[in-house]
């Protein structure tokens, strides 16, 4: 059905709530997923001096990531289900849509936490944005167990 499904994860136990969707969606044909998960700093520092920090503190971000989504792909990685682990560094919606480019995804399955109104204005919607951005199908799930 799906040849390469992306999905892309915050590091949050409810973020996982995807791959159970996934699992569902590989069947028992050969698909390839690509689980990503997209590292920031959320800190900003104008003096050049202070830039060697935010380096820094970039790289263990990436490095963190690195670790988290090697394992989860572990996890999935069985016969049917070929994982893939990917980090990026920057904007989520930005880099999520790169991915789904680059590995040629066929479907991003992630989860959105529900936010609306004043809450999904304050901390955004990476999920909403994508919805506008995307040109391949992509399967929101909700957030927490299922």
């Amino acid at each position: 059905m799906y040849e390469h499904i992306l999905v892309p994860l915050d590091g949050s136990h409810e973020s996982e709530s995807s791959l159970a969707y996934v699992e569902v969606l590989a069947g028992h044909q050969p698909t390839k997923v690509t689980v990503l998960q997209v590292a920031s700093t959320d800190v900003e520092l104008s003096d050049p001096k202070h830039q060697i920090f935010l380096h820094k503190l970039e790289q263990n971000a990436v490095n963190q990531a690195r670790h988290y989504v090697e394992y989860v792909a572990s996890v999935l990685d069985d016969e049917s289900v070929s994982a893939h682990a990917a980090v990026a560094y920057g904007r989520p919606a930005d880099k999520i849509l790169e991915q789904a480019a680059a590995t040629n995804a066929d479907l991003v399955v992630m989860m959105s936490r529900g936010r609306s109104g004043f809450d999904r204005l304050t901390h955004g919607s990476v999920a909403w944005e994508l919805r506008h951005r995307l040109t391949v199908p992509m399967l929101v799930v909700p957030a927490g167990p299922h």
